[in-house]
């Protein structure tokens, strides 16, 4: 346990703040099981004694359950509560209105999904740090599927909230996240450093915010279906 806990201290600050904010949202709907749609395993050691499973198109270490097609794998209400961490990116806008309301079916209690926000200055950063040539390999990548499809924008996301009668919440400031080009152990001892000083000093009003600026990092959908029936 020890080592998982290091393990995730060590990851980009980034990612540590974005799966802390989901966890806390899960704690607010209750939930006791939880899949995450498009995760590796890594949501397990935030969620306390939550159980965690993961489910994503491709096998691997963290990964429970293969996702083929459209639908997920899972009978009606089969979890207290669905997850999605940075994956509505990755699917086309004429397939993600499915893919939510396939999460909702198979979660009884809610869900919870995250993603950047597709505001104007952060489409725009992100189409130039791709053409920077800055990023490689498995993040070049995933950049390259955020443009492609685009990011979720304000508008749909508010139009997503209407339709499941959902809150949305805001966090963090992408001009912050640009490429660290320094040793491999300096980038270690301050993620580590950082993501301590962020549990030891954690503010929900300062990450989960009601309003999005122009700058606005990610956003953080949340339907609580015991406030919603």
């Amino acid at each position: 346990m020890l080592i998982d806990l290091l393990r995730q201290l060590a990851t980009g600050r980034d990612t540590f703040t974005r799966h802390l904010c989901v966890s806390e949202l899960l704690r607010r709907i209750g939930a006791k099981t939880v899949i995450d749609i498009g995760g590796e395993g890594r949501l397990k050691i935030f969620t306390g004694n939550a159980k965690v499973s993961s489910a994503n198109i491709t096998a691997g270490r963290g990964v429970d359950h293969i996702i083929k097609g459209s639908e997920l794998p899972f009978e009606d209400g089969s979890f207290d509560a669905a997850v999605s961490v940075d994956t509505l990116e990755h699917i086309s806008r004429e397939a993600r209105s499915r893919f939510i309301g396939e999460m909702h079916r198979i979660a009884k209690k809610g869900l919870v999904l995250c993603a950047p926000l597709g505001t104007i200055e952060h489409i725009s950063y992100e189409k130039q740090l791709l053409e920077s040539g800055n990023l490689s390999g498995r993040d070049a990548e995933y950049l390259k599927e955020h443009v492609m499809n685009g990011l979720p924008t304000p508008e749909e996301l508010i139009m997503v909230a209407s339709k499941y009668n959902g809150k949305l919440f805001y966090q963090g400031d992408f001009r912050g996240l640009g490429v660290v080009k320094k040793g491999r152990a300096g980038i270690v001892a301050g993620n580590i450093m950082g993501n301590l000083a962020t549990i030891l000093f954690w503010n929900n009003a300062r990450h989960l915010k009601a309003e999005f600026t122009p700058h606005t990092n990610r956003f953080y959908f949340v339907v609580n279906k015991s406030l919603t029936a």
